[in-house]
């Protein structure tokens, strides 16, 4: 782009503060029946002192997983997108249960599962363990689950981690 064709980032009236643009240029996927640019432009206004533009940009990107998606996988995974009820009091309850069971998945991501589930959604944990293929098989007076060796390692493998953690005082014990 030629120097003639930038709009202003922010306009000087909304702050009298000195800040820096870090714009980022990267290569755009190219539409086979459209006539773009090439590149791609990303712009960040930062009042961050002192810092190279790669660690801006590094903490930019990672403010996306403090909040953003955390707000997304509330509302998307836990129906959180609405408020059921007519009073603040019934929603408010009706929100610390979905925060609650958020906290919950958080917690069993973590501790339960192996590396590579960090950064799982709810639906993505709901698609790989609960909506697992299976039959149920009745053999001798029992029942049986059949579902494939691979699911079977991953429940067996999560058994193993949340016995470990009881083991290592990580829950509260039963007491009677």
């Amino acid at each position: 782009m030629t120097q003639t064709k930038w709009p202003p980032a922010i306009p000087a009236r909304f702050t009298n503060k000195a800040f820096r643009l870090i714009v980022m240029r990267r290569p755009r996927d190219q539409d086979l029946f459209e006539e773009k640019s090439p590149w791609r432009y990303h712009a960040i206004a930062s009042n961050r002192e002192n810092e190279d533009a790669a660690i801006t940009m590094e903490w930019y990107s990672k403010r996306g997983d403090a909040s953003e998606n955390r707000i997304k996988d509330l509302k998307l995974g836990f129906g959180m997108d609405y408020m059921p009820c007519g009073t603040f009091e019934a929603n408010a309850v009706f929100f610390s249960i979905g925060v609650l069971a958020y906290n919950l998945y958080l917690g069993f991501r973590s501790d339960a599962l192996e590396s590579g589930w960090e950064r799982s959604q709810i639906q993505t944990v709901r698609w790989r363990l609960f909506q697992t293929a299976g039959k149920v098989v009745r053999h001798g007076r029992k029942l049986f689950l059949k579902i494939s060796a691979e699911a079977l390692e991953i429940f067996a493998r999560i058994r193993e981690r949340r016995a470990r953690i009881m083991k290592e005082g990580g829950a509260v014990p039963e007491t009677s």
